[in-house]
């Protein structure tokens, strides 16, 4: 923990939270009947969600020319960084589709692939290489992010599941939990899951 090493991990399905950049990878994929993308909601409804992709980047003056985040096997695309009304805002965590596509000059689908949204959750105060460690004001642990659900958030130590009674969803921003009594010393992973969807780890918590 005192230097600790930092990974990249790729989820398949997608996992992402507000403001994370993911993949939609499949082929064809920037033909004129399918260069746009749309979100499948849970009860079938669809949003034409292109305003996620990831814009190309200026070519460079000199060589080499940066990588194409739009090509014929790859979608780049990046969840707004709120969570709100769609497509401006990202959608609340959950499980969702994507499939590419168009509208005119007639409407073309391919197939779904599934993908989920997690809550973000913000570890900027403690910027690397600094270990995440979350610390207590007092016995009151707050976490700040995008993305919580009163009703729908989960709070884990490890493999410890707090108690409604022992966290509080503040706002979508901001959630607070206190550590119960019966938790040995040790140190402890900060699991967060909303709507069932577990955001990537991101806090550790040192019980003493």
């Amino acid at each position: 923990m005192a230097n600790p090493e930092i990974l990249s991990v790729d989820y398949s399905p997608a996992v992402a939270a507000p403001s994370q950049q993911f993949a939609l990878q499949g082929a064809n994929l920037n033909s004129p009947t399918s260069n746009n993308v749309y979100l499948l909601m849970p009860d079938g409804t669809e949003y034409n969600v292109s305003n996620w992709m990831v814009p190309e980047p200026p070519p460079l003056p000199i060589p080499p020319t940066p990588p194409s985040f739009q090509t014929a096997s790859r979608m780049t695309l990046k969840l707004p960084a709120t969570v709100g009304a769609l497509p401006a805002n990202a959608p609340v965590p959950g499980i969702y589709q994507l499939r590419a596509g168009c509208d005119l000059p007639a409407s073309y689908r391919t197939n779904s692939t599934p993908f989920s949204v997690a809550a973000w959750i913000d570890t900027s105060s403690v910027p690397e290489p600094n270990p995440p460690i979350l610390v207590a004001a007092g016995v009151t642990y707050t976490i700040s992010g995008e993305g919580f659900l009163a009703g729908a958030t989960e709070v884990l130590l490890d493999t410890i599941l707090l108690p409604a009674a022992n966290f509080n969803v503040v706002s979508g921003a901001e959630l607070t939990f206190t550590v119960p009594g019966t938790v040995a010393a040790g140190t402890y992973t900060v699991r967060v899951r909303v709507n069932g969807v577990e955001s990537p780890p991101a806090w550790w918590v040192v019980i003493l």
